[in-house]
């Protein structure tokens, strides 16, 4: 049986610092290459008034400025029967490019937020 696991998304602003696992942080889409091509990632952050999983009600969140920070995307890829564990892939990268999409604004029991 195929069991697809969970993604965590780490970053830091220096080499030297340790990685910060991000729970908003989220990897759409990631792709390993080899030159000439890049190997690149898709993450998504949801910022502004935004109602987490399992939250009762929006909360406040602020915008990140992550551009020229490292990312480490640590996925589990497939299920270890003998060892009951994830087999995991990791992808490292810089994050290069930020880009906004818009959605409007959030109505929340009748009143917009």
């Amino acid at each position: 049986m195929l069991r697809v696991g969970r993604q965590f998304v780490s970053v830091r602003q220096k080499w030297g610092d340790p990685w910060q696992l991000n729970y908003d942080l989220h990897c759409l889409e990631v792709a390993w290459a080899l030159s000439p091509t890049m190997p690149t990632a898709t993450l998504n952050y949801d910022y502004g008034f935004v109602q987490g999983l399992a939250q009762p009600a929006y909360v406040a969140k602020p915008k990140l400025n992550l551009n020229g920070w490292y990312v480490k995307i640590v996925l589990e890829m497939d299920w270890d029967e003998t060892q009951s564990i994830y087999n995991t892939n990791t992808w490292y990268g810089v994050i290069e490019h930020i880009e906004d999409e818009h959605r409007g604004l959030v109505t929340h029991t009748g009143a917009t937020i």
